[in-house]
C-alpha cells in the first residue's frame, strides 16, 4: 500500500512465500541485515484475494536502504525463509526485488532513520549543553540574580528530558513519523524550554517589582511589607554555606 511504501527508506517484494509463513518469520529472517530490532507487525505488509487469503506475496520495509541492498545481494535474488514455529517446511525459492521508488500522492518515501552511537544519544539527552540555546542569557542572569541558580535548572531540565516521552517521541522521529510534519526537529523541547523560563520570570518577586503573587498575600490597600526579601537573601546565604560545607566534607 501506499501508506506502508512512504512509511518506509526502502521496501522489498517477496514472491512465491510458503502459505504458513508468518511476520515472525519474515522479521526473523530479516533481521540479520539490520541495526536496530525490526518491527514485526509494522515492517511486513502480505498481500491478500479479495477473500483475505494469502498469495504468496509480501512487501517487508526497512529503515535503511543499505540494509535491504545487502539482503538482496546476499540472497541472490531468492530467499529461503524457515519457519520459526513449525521446522516442516521452509519458504524456499521465493522470489525478491527492491521496490523502485516512485512519487505518490501521499508523498516520497522516509529519509534513512540515522545511525546514532550510543555517545550521541547520551549527549542529546544532557540537557546541561542544549536547553540554554534556546533562551535569552540575559535571563539566565536574571534567575540566577533571584536565586535560581543555573545548576538547579540543569538538574531540572535533564529529569524532564529523560522522563517525559514525549520529547522522545516528537521531536527525534524522522520525517512521517511526527504528529506535526511542519515542525523542526527539537521543536517541543525548545517550546517548553522557553515557556518555563517565562514562567519563572514572571514568579520572580523583587522589592521594586514584587508581582501580583506577593501582593495577593496582603490585603487590598494594606502596605506590602518587604522584610521578606532580606529574608529570603539571608536563607540563600546558609544554603549556600551548608551546601559548601557539605561538598568539603
Amino acid at each position: 500500500s501506499k501508506d506502508f511504501f512512504v512509511s518506509h527508506a526502502a521496501v522489498l517484494h517477496l514472491r512465491n512465500l510458503h502459505p504458513n509463513t508468518t511476520k515472525e518469520d519474515i522479521a526473523a529472517w530479516a533481521q540479520p541485515y539490520c541495526d536496530s530490532f525490526r518491527d514485526v507487525q509494522g515492517s511486513v505488509e502480505f498481500v491478500t484475494c479479495y477473500r483475505g487469503k494469502p498469495t504468496g506475496k509480501a512487501y517487508v520495509g526497512f529503515d535503511r536502504k543499505e540494509e535491504a541492498t545487502n539482503l538482496v545481494r546476499a540472497c541472490s535474488g531468492f530467499a529461503k525463509i524457515p519457519s520459526l514455529a513449525n521446522t516442516d517446511y521452509i519458504s524456499s525459492n521465493s522470489s525478491l526485488r527492491m521496490v523502485k521508488e516512485r512519487k505518490v500522492r501521499r508523498g516520497l518515501m522516509h529519509d534513512e532513520r540515522p545511525r546514532r552511537p550510543v555517545e550521541t544519544l547520551l549527549q542529546e539527552l544532557d540537557s546541561s549543553s542544549n536547553w540554554e540555546k534556546h533562551v535569552d542569557p540575559n535571563d539566565i542572569l536574571q534567575l540566577e540574580r533571584a536565586g535560581i541558580r543555573k545548576d538547579i535548572l540543569d538538574d531540572t531540565f535533564d529529569t524532564i528530558r529523560r522522563h517525559n516521552r514525549t520529547f522522545a517521541i516528537e521531536d527525534t522521529s524522522i520525517r512521517g513519523e511526527r504528529v506535526n510534519n511542519t515542525e523542526e526537529m527539537g521543536h517541543q523541547f525548545k517550546t517548553f524550554v522557553r515557556m518555563y523560563i517565562e514562567t519563572l520570570k514572571e514568579c520572580v518577586s523583587t522589592p521594586e517589582r514584587p508581582g501580583n503573587v506577593y501582593e495577593d498575600i496582603h490585603y487590598p490597600g494594606e502596605e506590602l511589607d518587604l522584610s521578606i526579601f532580606d529574608l529570603e537573601k539571608e536563607r540563600q546565604k546558609k544554603l549556600l554555606a551548608f551546601e559548601e560545607k557539605k561538598n568539603n566534607e
